[in-house]
């Protein structure tokens, strides 16, 4: 039990005038999480406090003085604020769960993980940023392109028009993008096959929980938007693989993680040819706890840890990390 140890969980803020589908789905999801994180916080003994992350934030910690801060500032409006919730958190000087903001920078902005994995000689699709749709695509590149936003998180922004088979849909998909999130569009070229999500959690050794398949009801098995609201997509937790491909998969996502910086925990997703080639396509540096659906959750309990367990472990990870990193003496609450 972690008694008496003060956190502070601190979040992004909902109240938006006018929202967007996609805010409105976000703030959903966030004040769901919240609630429950906050209950398993309370259950394992912690005096929890919320702490919105707005103009407030750093004084109200200063006030409050948490042991910890659990990070769950996981942007509505803008997923930026991901990034910028890291940075105040590394100037309060506290111990906090989840990822430096380095990690989540880098993780975000999807060009800047793909060049990060490929240094690292991890395999992810070749790719180009489009920052004008009527850019002219590199020749190296060839179709089927699957385009995205370039820092969006939640499928936002895919569709079944996601995957683009000639120039011409190829620039209306990039304009989409350019329009509706006002930044670039990411380009790469699509992995045909199966999808796979890996929950990893830990930091000098980082461990693996059960691979997790991901299954749509689409031709081209890709996660939509569509597929988020409607929960049509099958989880299939453990994956059917053999040993040799599970082999593989584990050991690519381990080495990104470690790659990007991942602290505490974070989730890896990759797809797989029919040929056994995997690629890694991007990282969640803070993946949702939701306790229902949630996929590093649904990984978390086919190892046999409940929800409870999972929020105790992450605030002991974070704990562990920052007070060894200190060489301090006593860790408050274990």
């Amino acid at each position: 039990m972690l008694n008496n140890l003060k956190v502070g969980l601190a979040y992004t803020p909902y109240e938006i005038d006018s929202p967007t589908p996609e805010e409105l789905y976000n703030a959903k999801k966030m004040e769901i999480a919240v609630k429950c994180i906050k209950k398993a916080l309370e259950s394992s003994g912690c005096q929890t406090i919320l702490l919105p992350v707005d103009e407030n934030f750093l004084a109200n910690v200063q006030q409050e003085k948490p042991d910890l801060i659990f990070n769950y500032s996981t942007g509505v409006q803008e997923k930026n604020s991901q990034v910028i919730t890291a940075a105040l958190l590394e100037k309060t000087g506290l111990p906090f769960t989840s990822s430096s903001m380095k990690a989540h920078f880098t993780a975000l902005y999807k060009d800047l993980t793909k060049y990060t994995l490929l240094g690292k000689g991890i395999p992810t699709p070749s790719f180009q940023v489009f920052n004008h749709y009527e850019e002219e695509l590199r020749k190296d590149l060839s179709f089927p392109l699957f385009v995205k936003p370039l820092h969006e998180g939640a499928s936002f922004g895919i569709d079944y028009n996601s995957v683009v088979r000639n120039h011409l849909q190829l620039r209306e998909k990039v304009r989409e993008i350019h329009i509706r999130y006002q930044q670039a569009a990411l380009v790469e070229e699509f992995v045909p096959g199966r999808e796979f999500t890996v929950g990893i959690w830990g930091n000098e050794q980082p461990e693996i929980l059960p691979v997790l398949e991901l299954r749509f009801n689409n031709i081209d098995n890709i996660n939509t938007q569509q597929n988020k609201n409607t929960r049509s997509m099958q989880q299939i937790c453990p994956a059917f693989i053999p040993d040799d491909i599970h082999k593989k998969i584990k050991g690519l996502a381990i080495k990104a993680y470690k790659a990007i910086g991942c602290s505490d925990y974070a989730r890896v997703d990759l797809r797989m040819t029919n040929e056994g080639k995997i690629y890694v396509i991007e990282l969640n540096t803070l993946p949702s706890l939701k306790a229902d659906r949630s996929s590093f959750i649904t990984m978390a309990r086919a190892a046999g840890i409940e929800y409870n367990e999972i929020i105790k472990r992450i605030v002991s990870l974070a704990l562990e990390r920052h007070y060894v990193d200190r060489m301090k003496e006593k860790v408050p609450g274990i």
